[in-house]
This record gives structure tokens, sequence and C-alpha cells, in this order.
């Protein structure tokens, strides 16, 4: 009685131990994460009553998430250059960009965008009836292989960081 107990028992151990070895080549070879999915940015903008108004009644504003390698192309640009000419300007800085979005006065949008992996920089891109210097967009650099979460205030002219 006592031997098949601790044969059963050692059975066991030698296939945990047979799958813990099998495990380890399976789990270094996985192009995604075993624990939490892909990476995505995590995107919240909650816009003003006098967002993107322009002194008209009622307006919205679309915005955009343009993945990059490298943010710093846009130093010095204009929304007008940049608008509809990412992959342009950004060059081979340039790894993707979303969809167009929109967020209304006093309200709230969230989304999430899937990263590629060769983004480096998130550059969240509002297209402003007026803006103010570079206040059009925000950028997050990516930190590693994970994700990015922005949270974020769309005004009459500007994005910016949202504070908790």
């Amino acid at each position: 009685m006592r031997l098949q107990r601790l044969l059963r028992r050692a059975g066991l151990a030698a296939l945990a131990g047979a799958l813990v070895i099998l495990a380890i080549p399976i789990a270094g070879c996985a192009k995604l994460p075993l624990i939490g999915g892909k990476p995505t940015v995590k995107l919240k903008i909650a816009g003003t009553a006098d967002l993107n108004n322009c002194g008209k009644s009622s307006a919205s504003l679309s915005f955009r998430v343009v993945q990059a390698t490298d943010a710093s192309p846009l130093t010095g640009a204009t929304l007008l250059q940049f608008w509809d000419r990412e992959k342009d300007l950004l060059a081979g800085s340039f790894v993707d960009v979303s969809e167009t979005k929109f967020v209304d006065p006093g309200k709230s949008v969230e989304f999430v965008v899937p990263l590629k992996p060769d983004t480096r920089a998130v550059v969240v891109v509002g297209n402003f009836c007026k803006t103010l210097g570079s206040c059009w967009y925000v950028v997050a650099p990516r930190k590693g292989g994970g994700g990015v979460k922005l949270d974020l205030t769309a005004d009459a002219s500007c994005l910016s960081a949202r504070r908790k």
C-alpha cells in the first residue's frame, strides 16, 4: 500500500517535472506574452465644454493615435503639416496610424489601439480648428515592450494630460 502511494507520487512528480521542462522552451519561443495578451494603447479623452468650438455653438474634435519609432521629427511641425501626412513627416520613424475617432464637448471617449512591436513613441493628435503652439499633440514614450495608458483632456485648442 505504501509502495503504491510512493510510486504514484513519484510518477506525478516526474510528470510535473517533464511538463515544466517542456514549457520553458515553448514559452521562450512564444511571440505573445503568456499573461496579459498583446500590448495596447489605452486612451481616454475628456472634452471640455468649449472643445474645439472656434466660436461655433457646437463642435467635436477628431483625433488619431500615431505610432512611431521616434517622435522627434514632430518638433516644430504644425498641425497642417502633420494631419493626413503623418507618414511623410515622420518618414522612417512612422509605424502606424489609427482610424480617426471623435470626442464631443462635455463627453469622454475611451478606446484601445493594439501596439506594433517597433513602436517606441505614441502620439495622440487632435485636429483643432485653432491651435496654440504644439499642444495639438501629446507624446507618450513606450518603455520596453509594455503598453501605454493615456488620460487626456481636450479643450478649445489643446490636448493635455489629465490631473488626477
